[in-house]
């Protein structure tokens, strides 16, 4: 069964595609009638109690007033992502547990890098149920991570070495959420929006980075304390996913493949790099600027490179044969061992001289 991967719909799209007689309006005209929109809404919730009950949830009054103002900011860097070109990654299944639990001790934060080194890009995972990519299953906070949309932003009074920064859609599961989260856009909205802002901090590792980041995160969420574990590793995949893919990328380019239009997938693995070209122009011009990544190592099983006669460091004989997965690992290099990166170690059989242990 084939893949289908989570697009972005822009709050501009989104708000043109609920009435046929917006689809002329320009996005100059949607911006000015959004901050009015987020001016009357603010001036509602100034006039409302402290806290109420919506939906028999009771909401606070700054987390609305939150979620009102962070439209417009929303907005603007849906659109400059648009501006940008629309860039897209598109991420194998398989591919999310290996990326989410990478050794990132090692790694300066401020060695973090966004794919292809662009400022924006968005990161789609498939729809199929992903249990690294779910959040709080069988509460009312139910939902699932769509895709992230992020982007690198300069050095500032804030962070002043740079920082990465995401913004993570899901997908609402909860009704009564849903309604709330409605709230923060001029039209109906079936899921939510978080972010979260990475400090490219030299004097910390992106572990470090990771944490100091999630830390502030989820304290902000204002969830209840036996909720926040769930909250940290829910985040923690989000940003591991994006740093990795940012290493992989410029490091490993074989491990992604342009999403060329589906007429043309058979032809394109088989093509001339010419050809290739060719292919990859036509689908941009569909509006398909992205890659997948991932897909090309499942086919690598019954293909895979011979490893030696021990495991590991050598110091352990082998029973059995196998196949070690495709793994990403850090790698130093330079002068003195002193710069590291993050890139992809192939699956090998490791001594396939020996049988392979029964199932």
């Amino acid at each position: 069964m084939g893949l289908t991967y989570n697009t972005w719909q822009t709050m501009f799209a989104a708000w043109k595609n609920t009435d046929k007689l917006r689809r002329g309006v320009s996005h100059v005209i949607f911006t000015k009638l959004l901050r009015k929109w987020t001016a009357k809404q603010l001036a509602e919730i100034h006039r409302a109690p402290e806290t109420h009950v919506i939906e028999g949830e009771i909401i606070g009054r700054n987390e609305l007033r939150a979620l009102a103002t962070s439209a417009i900011e929303i907005e603007h860097i849906e659109h400059s992502w648009e501006l940008a070109g629309g860039h897209y990654y598109n991420v194998h299944p398989e591919m999310v547990a290996k990326l989410a639990t990478t050794n990132l001790t090692s790694v300066p934060a401020s060695m973090i890098e966004m794919p292809d080194n662009k400022q924006f890009c968005l990161i789609c995972f498939d729809r199929s149920p992903q249990p690294l990519l779910m959040y709080d299953p069988g509460t009312a906070y139910a939902s699932q991570i769509t895709a992230m949309l992020c982007y690198k932003m300069a050095a500032s009074d804030r962070h002043p070495h740079g920082s990465l920064a995401l913004l993570i859609g899901t997908t609402f599961h909860n009704e009564v959420r849903r309604k709330l989260t409605a709230r923060s856009t001029p039209y109906e909205f079936a899921g939510a929006i978080s972010t979260a802002v990475i400090d490219c901090d030299p004097e910390l590792s992106v572990a470090e980075a990771i944490h100091k980041t999630l830390e502030k995160t989820v304290v902000s969420f204002n969830r209840p304390k036996e909720e926040n574990v769930s909250t940290y590793e829910w985040m923690s995949t989000c940003l591991r996913v994006i740093v990795t893919i940012g290493f992989l990328r410029n490091s490993s380019p074989e491990l992604f493949e342009y999403d060329v239009l589906a007429r043309y997938r058979d032809e394109y693995r088989r093509a001339s790099d010419t050809r290739r070209k060719e292919l990859e122009k036509l689908s941009r011009a569909a509006k398909k600027p992205g890659w997948n990544f991932g897909t090309s190592e499942l086919f690598l099983t019954d293909n895979v490179p011979i490893r030696g006669s021990s495991d590991g460091d050598g110091l352990r004989e082998l029973t059995w044969a196998h196949i070690r997965k495709g793994h990403p690992h850090a790698v130093r290099y330079g002068p003195n061992r002193s710069f590291v990166k993050i890139k992809w170690f192939r699956a090998v059989a490791v001594r396939p001289d020996l049988p392979f242990k029964a199932q």
